[in-house]
């Protein structure tokens, strides 16, 4: 293993009711596993479910009979408790799965600040791509968006069905970020296997970035390089679908992808997609 390999002993999984939530148990136990570390799962009560109830207009309309009927706190309360029961259960059962070190927790409050709070003393937060709210909706979630700006070093985001394992595609600028991407990248790979590396820079720079890419690896794993002019969003994403399945990991910043570039990108990939800060 690379000398400088990058340790994570703390993971923060932000769950819900979502089959993104799921995916992000399933891919955080499986890190924790990886790096011995200590999965920490977290569930939030929606405290804006409940200030929603409180309002006398306030309705809900039912997912398969479309009909409409008056939010009851009383419900909601009930409803909040019985989700927060099965992410208990589903955490403990995939932590026993994976035998890791662990810890749950239940809170109250807005989801984002609640996750962003907890995640002051991780090393890694997963969070599914997008809540039990959004699920329909190609879009990240709210709770992803707000992480996106404050978030520790390193950010997973699972969409539903996706898992963790090769091929694994690196985006690589040459930032410090970049090459912590390289160096997670083999920390989590099996020797021999093969790792693409998306080269992010205008063309005069991309045959330099290839050296750093061979000093920083301790060539465990293939290399293969596909190239890719800056900004240039809609290439990188045909890049990535190529591959359906498997791992991409990435600067938070990457260069010249502006924030909302990013926040268009991520909804579109399958795959977890590893955030590096």
């Amino acid at each position: 293993m690379n000398e400088q390999a990058v340790e994570i002993r703390r993971i923060l999984v932000a769950l819900d009711a979502s089959p993104h939530s799921r995916a992000a148990l399933e891919a955080a136990a499986e890190l924790a596993a990886r790096f011995h570390a200590v999965l920490r799962g977290l569930f939030v009560e929606d405290v804006r479910l409940l200030q929603l109830a409180q309002l006398p207009s306030s309705q809900e309309i039912g997912y398969f009979s479309a009909s409409r009927r008056q939010l009851d706190t009383t419900q909601i309360e009930r409803q909040l408790r019985v989700q927060a029961k099965r992410a208990r259960r589903a955490f403990a059962l995939t932590v026993k799965q994976m035998q890791v070190a662990s810890e749950f927790h239940v809170t109250r409050g807005v989801v984002a600040a609640e996750v962003l709070a907890a995640v002051e003393d991780a090393d890694l937060l997963v969070l599914g791509r997008a809540g039990w709210s959004r699920v329909l909706i190609k879009q990240l979630g709210s709770t992803a968006r707000s992480a996106l700006a404050a978030a520790p070093n390193l950010m997973l985001i699972a969409p539903a069905g996706g898992r963790l394992g090769p091929p694994v595609q690196v985006l690589y600028d040459g930032s410090p970020a970049a090459e912590k991407s390289l160096l997670l990248a083999e920390t989590l790979m099996e020797e021999e296997q093969w790792l693409t590396i998306l080269l992010l820079a205008g063309v005069a720079k991309l045959t330099a970035l290839h050296h750093p890419v061979q000093a920083l690896l301790c060539h465990r794993v293939n290399i293969e390089y596909q190239t890719l002019p800056q900004s240039n969003v809609s290439r990188l994403l045909r890049l990535i679908a190529a591959k359906s399945t498997g791992l991409l990991i990435m600067p938070l910043h990457p260069a010249s992808l502006t924030e909302d570039a990013l926040l268009t990108l991520l909804p579109q990939i399958k795959m977890p997609v590893l955030l590096v800060r």
